[in-house]
């Protein structure tokens, strides 16, 4: 008796290994994205902070040293991102401005982490009016704009850093 479809037997054995259903192939897809984007990320922040570590022992120039021969000149060895309008070099200013903007990231966050697990804890250790209280503080806060607020924060001081420091850590 002959197959209604011939080969079909064949066919089925050269089969060996089926395809995976969809459902398992987009959720891999998705988790190697997703750790795809976490290794760049980490990979950028690094090279960020060896660039703010390493860059000013290599580098023995001032970054407020005036050279005015030297002004507006193009990418070179000597000055990998140029000059300015006065002769300083962009590379070192770049990482001095990194160097400022990771330090008020950096304390700003742990200002922020201290004081929200301090206040948190006291107000879910002593609970009842104190929990309420806090709870009408912290809603005072988010009702005011955070942009306000920060400026608000910095005027109360003189110009500076820790100010700033401050003003980002209370109101994020």
């Amino acid at each position: 008796m002959v197959s209604p479809t011939p080969g079909w037997a064949s066919m089925a054995e050269q089969i060996l290994d089926p395809a995976p259903p969809a459902w398992r192939t987009r959720g891999n897809r998705r988790r190697s994205t997703r750790a795809w984007r976490v290794r760049s990320s980490a990979a950028i922040t690094a090279l960020v902070v060896l660039a703010v570590l390493l860059v000013p022992p290599l580098v023995h120039l001032d970054q407020q040293a005036v050279d005015l021969a030297a002004k507006l000149r193009p990418p070179s060895w000597a000055h990998p991102f140029g000059t300015d309008d006065v002769g300083r070099d962009l590379l070192l200013r770049c990482v001095y401005g990194l160097r400022v903007s990771l330090l008020v990231g950096v304390v700003a966050a742990l200002v922020a982490t201290v004081i929200g697990t301090a206040v948190g804890a006291l107000a879910g250790a002593l609970g009842g009016w104190v929990d309420r209280a806090v709870m009408r503080v912290v809603d005072t806060f988010a009702s005011v704009p955070h942009l306000l607020l920060g400026i608000f924060i910095v005027a109360m001081f003189r110009p500076g850093v820790w100010p700033v420091v401050v003003s980002v850590g209370l109101t994020h």
